[in-house]
């Protein structure tokens, strides 16, 4: 059964307020706001016995709220929910309305599956004073969802009585999962090891292992330990989803609005200046997304020249790893890159990264807490929902020693000029045991790194660093990387990635000086790839708007983003030719994407007008 909960003002510029609550089979939910969450919404419902368990979907759209409720026990046709209604409107005009309907009409299951089966139980067998009885069906498949039913014969008739449906409606039969493999342990410093291991293929009829365990205990004989009541134990849980939506300009005048499309639904207008509230409540806003946590962080704080923000969007309820967020401008389709549309300002862009993708990890850090002079094995276990698996063992104890550092972190380069670059980084998760002293950059117009090198000096409680690479080529295109230093040695190098997305502006003039312009002339836009793919838009007229621009290069389907500004610098008709242009239209083309480049004009159709690309 599935129904949906509309709530609306019926004035476009009324602002909906109040509350209301939920009632069936007599049993009321306490009243929810107006704008309730769908998990606030859930829990209100599943307080009502008879119903279960529920799933609910919100959706927003301008001051208008919808709510998809779909029953997971209940099964059959369930009446219509019923509201009561405390909503408010703002505009006095206008009066609140809220209503359900029955969107999916439930059924009942047939039970004449391949795999469906019955027994008849001797009631007889079951007497006595517990009322509850209890049986166990064996012979089933793992891993297949099951539903059941039970129905009573009291000896008159022929007929059963009615059936009672079980409750969760499906149960799927699992066992233990296999243990994790592959158990591996390194020493971070002198105090702490990671352990490694690769996950169970078998899973024991789940779909996924629901988390870890992970036990640490000392070996007395280099290869056994005992793991008895002292030994140290960790749950490694799912870790959440984080992505990063940026926004970049190139001048301090970024502007407009946005929507974020996620799994197939869209959110509300998002403005450029919204803070971390208002971007919440619009995500949340997606049925598709549940919760999530915002942080807003100017690019000004990487001492970078660069004008925008980072939203960094944090999944706190949905586990795994996620799809990317997609954003939308509306002058190509959803993408992770967009520009022109809505947003405004000096090639401004916005992109979304991944920062780390959620899904339970298969390695663990333990506690700083160890000892270097004693030696330690560790053991693993998985959990699937149901069961643990047996536990796996590490082939070798080891002792905690001191190390190189771990890589530098969020390595980050940006153009400042055609002869300088700006590197920015933060300093280690892990020093190794021995205090970082130096950093090591390295650049190159190749990935050998024999060029050209710079040390920046560690210092004590500074976190993030920055460092300029001055006297460049500017005719070269460099790789930069970046390495921790300690008394043990050098770190693996991180390479640096950019900052900023790779913009380019490239123009496209259409002259005559003739005065002899009939308004058909059209032209066409060739781009070419640094790999020599190419492609050509259809014709476009002389007139085209920005957008129509925008569209023919964007149905390409080989550049990230496209913004296009256009600018009519024609003049009343002077045969002196002096900045008096009879036609003169500028198309200044803004691609941003990971590959170079290039634009070329076909003039076959432009007639007397000629067509500079530069």
């Amino acid at each position: 059964e599935q129904q949906t909960l509309d709530a609306q003002c019926t004035t476009s510029g009324g602002i909906l307020g109040g509350h209301f609550a939920l009632s069936l089979d007599g049993v009321r939910t306490n009243n929810v706001p107006f704008d309730v969450l769908a998990s606030d919404l859930k829990s209100q419902l599943e307080n009502i016995a008879s119903l279960g368990t529920v799933k609910v979907i919100r959706r927003t759209n301008i001051n208008a709220y919808q709510w998809t409720i779909v029953f997971l026990d209940r099964l059959g046709n369930v009446p219509l929910l019923d509201v009561h209604d405390h909503l408010t409107c703002s505009d006095r005009s206008g009066s609140p309305l809220i209503f359900v309907t029955e969107t999916a009409q439930g059924t009942l299951p047939r039970m004449d599956g391949p795999y469906a089966g019955e027994v008849e139980l001797d009631a007889l067998d079951y007497t006595g004073g517990d009322d509850l009885i209890v049986h166990t069906i064996g012979g089933l498949m793992r891993g297949m969802p099951y539903h059941l039913r039970v129905s009573a014969w009291n000896g008159a008739g022929e007929s059963y009585g009615k059936t009672q449906y079980s409750a969760p409606s499906i149960m799927v039969p699992m066992d233990r999962p296999d243990p994790p493999s592959s158990i591996e342990m390194s020493s971070i410093d002198d105090v702490a090891i990671q352990i490694s291991w690769d996950a169970a293929l078998v899973k024991g009829g789940s779909h996924q292992i629901a988390k870890f365990k992970v036990e640490l205990d000392e070996s007395s004989d280099n290869a056994h330990a005992q793991f008895e009541d002292g030994t140290e134990s960790f749950d490694v849980e799912n870790t959440p989803e984080v992505q990063m939506i940026v926004l970049e300009s190139s001048a301090d005048d970024m502007g407009g609005m946005f929507v974020v499309h996620f799994m197939g639904e869209s959110s509300s207008n998002i403005y450029i200046d919204s803070d971390a509230a208002q971007i919440k409540k619009a995500l949340e806003g997606i049925s598709t997304i549940e919760y999530v946590n915002v942080s807003i962080f100017s690019h000004t704080q990487d001492s970078m020249t660069s004008y925008g923000q980072r939203w960094i969007v944090t999944f706190t309820s949905q586990t795994g790893n996620l799809p990317s967020i997609l954003v939308d401008t509306g002058s190509a389709p959803p993408s992770t890159i967009a520009t022109g549309g809505t947003l405004f300002g000096s090639s401004s862009i916005v992109r979304v990264e991944k920062i780390s993708d959620g899904g339970l990890p298969a390695s663990f850090v333990s506690p700083s807490i160890l000892s270097i002079n004693n030696t330690y094995t560790s053991r693993v276990f998985a959990f699937n929902g149901h069961s643990w698996s047996n536990p796996s063992t590490s082939r070798h104890a080891i002792s905690p020693s001191k190390s190189s550092p771990s890589p530098p972190r969020e390595v980050r380069v940006n153009i400042l000029s055609d002869t300088e670059i700006g590197v920015s980084w933060t300093q280690p998760l892990y020093t190794g045991g021995d205090p970082l002293a130096t950093y090591m950059l390295e650049w190159d117009s190749d990935a050998m790194f024999d060029h050209s090198s710079a040390t920046v000096s560690h210092v004590s409680g500074l976190e993030k660093y920055y460092f300029v690479i001055k006297n460049l080529d500017p005719l070269e295109s460099y790789f930069v990387r970046v390495m921790a230093y300690s008394a043990q040695g050098f770190s693996e190098p991180k390479m640096a990635v950019p900052l900023l997305s790779n913009m380019q502006t490239i123009d496209i003039e259409l002259v005559d000086t003739s005065g002899t312009v009939n308004f058909s002339e059209t032209f066409k836009v060739q781009v070419t790839t640094d790999d020599g793919f190419q492609r050509i838009t259809n014709p476009i007229s002389v007139y085209a708007t920005s957008r129509e621009v925008e569209n023919e290069l964007n149905t390409l389907g080989v550049i990230g983003a496209i913004s296009v500004d256009r600018e009519d610098r024609s003049s009343v008709f002077d045969s002196s030719n002096i900045e008096t242009n009879s036609f003169d239209i500028r198309y200044a083309i803004t691609l941003v994407g990971d590959d170079e480049i290039s634009l070329s004009v076909n003039s076959d159709s432009l007639g007397p007008i000629t067509a500079v690309v530069n």
